[in-house]
């Protein structure tokens, strides 16, 4: 594959929202989907969901797990643990100055590359915040569970105190996004003269 075709693929995915899918959504309901299904097959001692090896189960798997990061986001951003867009803006104003940037960004590959990659951090680190809470909270009510041993409720409590390690550097990942994400559109919108910078 040449150069050139490997770039056009590669923008291709970035431009087209595939990251966002795949990265925002899949990944954090697959972690959701995934903590699940473990936490019934431990209850009962039936196989994890995942052992499904067929090319309908797997295409289900993510089908679910795509619409679980939806439900995710919905509950973050209800809850008030995830933003959409910065504390300063309102939504309407923050969706008007992201068109302008698309619009201006049409020709412009490179810098319309790194306003989504922005985006898709900024989903993936909220999304997988709320996954990994989840996952949390699932993983300690079993190692506290009636019957649970002692060894395995100390480990439990280690794992889940680890996840939470974990919720919070990616809630910070995702707050820290919002910012980043709106300063550089700011900043391109400035360059370029726009009207919305000045807000």
């Amino acid at each position: 594959m040449a150069i050139t075709d490997l770039e056009n693929m590669l923008t291709a995915v970035y431009l087209r929202f595939v990251l966002r899918d795949v990265f925002g959504k899949m990944v954090p309901g697959a972690v959701l989907l995934l903590a699940v299904s473990f936490s019934i097959a431990e209850g009962n001692g039936s196989a994890p969901l995942w052992h499904e090896s067929s090319v309908v189960g797997w295409a289900l798997f993510l089908g679910i797990a795509w619409i679980l990061g939806f439900a995710l986001q919905a509950s973050g951003e209800w809850l008030g643990l995830l933003r959409n867009e910065p504390k300063n803006l309102t939504r309407q104003a923050f969706y008007e100055q992201l068109i302008e940037f698309h619009r201006l960004t049409r020709d412009d590959r490179s810098e319309a590359m790194q306003g989504e990659r922005l985006l898709v951090i900024k989903e993936a680190c909220g999304n997988g915040a709320m996954a990994l809470a989840a996952a949390e909270m699932l993983w300690i009510a079993r190692a506290l569970g009636a019957g649970a041993e002692i060894a395995s409720r100390a480990t439990g409590l280690i794992v889940g105190i680890s996840l939470a390690g974990g919720v919070v550097a990616l809630w910070w990942m995702h707050h820290e996004h919002v910012k980043r994400h709106n300063d550089y559109v700011m900043m391109y919108l400035k360059s370029q003269g726009h009207p919305a910078s000045a807000r």
